[in-house]
């Protein structure tokens, strides 16, 4: 009898943190009212050698269903969310819904709950973001055209907005395990010996290939706290 693992057929979050203690206490006050809300919702920490005060906080967290890893080496998002998804994930350890959240974006449960729901039920789901609150960190692009209809196996009709001649922002991403493991379990495409690079639009160029769905749920809302140098706080 196969043993399934601790995240199989969970909702899992991974969750890069660095640094920016004021946006972080928003964060991370939005996975824990998740947290609060289900009890079916696995958040990871993948702490990038963050300054004292924000490991401080970090160390201050507890749920039994949060982890925080403390990394020893600086790695940036995408290749310690590969060198996660490898090293822990499996076909007998498959999260239901596995999500990428960086630690600069605040939502609220109602939202989070409503893109779990589109990524299980729209039929060939690839990356599903949420909207963005109209601040100057708002990361949506090209949006010209109407909402595309998306018919749910469970009935619901969701609305996806799908961008023109550009990639959905990977702030905030859910997608469903199953595409996980077609990906061969990893998430960020070419991130090997690479430390910032734009590894969204390398995911969304994959994912466009194979004719998955890919845009912003309309209906669930997320803010962007800092873009560069700009902050809305």
């Amino acid at each position: 009898m196969n043993m399934m693992g601790p995240f199989h057929n969970r909702i899992l979050v991974l969750a890069p943190t660095h640094n920016y203690l004021f946006p972080l206490r928003l964060y991370m006050a939005s996975l824990l009212a998740v947290l609060e809300s289900r009890t079916d919702v696995s958040v990871v920490v993948l702490d990038d050698v963050s300054d004292a005060p924000t490991r401080a906080f970090l160390s201050s967290l507890s749920h039994r269903h949060l982890e925080v890893r403390f990394l020893s080496k600086v790695g940036w998002k995408a290749h310690n969310i590969n060198h996660f998804i490898r090293t822990e994930l499996s076909e007998d350890n498959l999260p239901r819904v596995l999500l990428s959240i960086d630690s600069d974006i605040s939502f609220g449960p109602d939202s989070f709950n409503h893109l779990i729901e589109a990524a299980q039920n729209i039929p060939n789901c690839g990356m599903l973001s949420m909207r963005y609150t109209q601040n100057r960190c708002n990361p949506e692009k090209h949006l010209f055209f109407p909402a595309q209809r998306c018919h749910g196996k469970n009935g619901h009709i969701y609305s996806v907005k799908r961008p023109f001649l550009c990639n959905v922002a990977g702030g905030c991403i859910a997608l469903p395990g199953t595409l996980i493991q077609e990906l061969g379990f990893t998430l960020y495409p070419k991130a090997e010996g690479q430390l910032r690079y734009p590894d969204d639009a390398f995911l969304y160029d994959i994912l466009k290939k194979k004719n998955r769905v890919c845009g912003y749920l309309n209906g669930a809302l997320a803010t962007h706290w800092r873009s560069a140098d700009i902050t809305e706080y």
